[in-house]
């Protein structure tokens, strides 16, 4: 019997041996864990408003493609690119006057809007036009030099606004001379106001020489001290 519990003891001694003695391992068993990314519920991406893109009548827009400098001296806009607007042209010896019928394409005959008169050594005014009409008689229209009977084309004296501002500002006669035809209206004009200046197209000319339909021509001011009467330059 003692032989068989020795056998049993050095059998446990030579499994054991290198090991230091021999304990029972009780600790809790080192586990690793790999993380486990939790479940999330997606949020809502962000709403953002849409962009207001400059409308086709928006003053922050470029309706002429001018350029830099043109911009730059001309000034901010100061009211909506008119697209499509009635005119009034008339043709004299050296150079032309033009009025733009207000919103809605009406011609108050109270007056009130501005004439433009460019000369075609680049001089150009902007003319308050002070006509009121009281008659529809066309011998009461002639503001200077009365000619009874006889229109613009004919007598070679303007009438109606236009002629009000050739009488009263002999500068501006001088450099216009005399009326070569009677008014025209062309209904497919368009202009863009700006701080000192305005850019204007006038889609047709009527055959007037040296002016060219759908170019845009730009009127520069000078001194608006008296903004009913100011000169300017034009290209």
């Amino acid at each position: 019997m003692l032989e068989v519990v020795a056998i049993i003891l050095a059998f446990v001694a030579v499994a054991c041996a290198g090991t230091g003695p021999f304990v029972a391992n009780l600790a809790t068993p080192t586990v690793a864990f790999s993380p486990i990314a939790p479940a999330l519920t997606p949020m809502p991406g962000p709403t953002f408003a849409p962009i207001a893109l400059p409308s086709p009548t928006s003053p922050d827009i470029n309706p002429f493609r001018l350029t830099t400098i043109q911009l730059g001296q001309l000034g901010n806009a100061t009211e909506p690119f008119v697209a499509k607007r009635q005119v009034v042209v008339q043709r004299f010896e050296h150079g032309v006057m033009l009025i733009f019928a207000k919103s809605g394409d009406t011609f108050d005959q109270r007056g009130g809007e501005f004439i433009f008169a460019l000369v075609t050594d680049g001089r150009a005014w902007r003319v308050r036009d002070t006509f009121v009409e009281t008659s529809k008689n066309p011998d009461d229209w002639y503001t200077c030099e009365r000619k009874p009977g006889l229109r613009p084309e004919r007598s070679g004296i303007p009438w109606r606004g236009f002629g009000k501002a050739w009488c009263d500002h002999p500068e501006l006669r001088d450099a216009l001379g005399l009326a070569k035809i009677y008014e025209d209206a062309d209904g497919n004009a368009a202009f863009q106001s700006y701080e000192r200046g305005r850019a204007i197209r006038v889609s047709d000319w009527q055959g007037y020489p040296g002016w060219q339909n759908d170019k845009a021509y730009v009127i520069v001011y000078g001194s608006l001290a008296n903004p009913d009467f100011v000169l300017g330059r034009w290209e």
